[in-house]
């Protein structure tokens, strides 16, 4: 990903790389569970290591074809803070914190 320079944050990456896996499961023609991990360097270096770090996160998510026209999609992302024993051994690290959503997709 391609950011401009700022004015104001000195210490803004010009470029910041941008990697995802995503893992799904088709039980049925109408279900779907995904599992995706997501991957970016920090958008600023501030001299602070946790958040200079590797931004990463993981989103569990499951979505129902309800017709034809119309899917509802469950989700909820989290970093890896939710893991009592820290971060040894965690795939996932910095990055926002808990996150849930629904949403009804209508294509027309």
């Amino acid at each position: 990903m391609a950011q401009g320079a700022s004015t104001s944050l000195k210490s803004t990456r010009g470029l910041v790389d941008q990697e995802a896996v995503v893992f799904t499961w088709h039980p049925n023609s109408r279900d779907q569970w995904v599992f995706q991990i997501q991957n970016e360097a920090s958008a600023t270096v501030t001299g602070v290591a946790a958040s200079d770090e590797t931004h990463r996160s993981g989103t569990f998510g499951y979505h129902r074809r309800l017709s034809n026209r119309q899917t509802l999609e469950l989700f909820f992302t989290e970093d890896q803070d939710f893991l009592a024993f820290g971060r040894v051994g965690s795939i996932l690290g910095v990055a926002p914190d808990f996150t849930a959503g629904v949403r009804l997709v209508t294509r027309f």
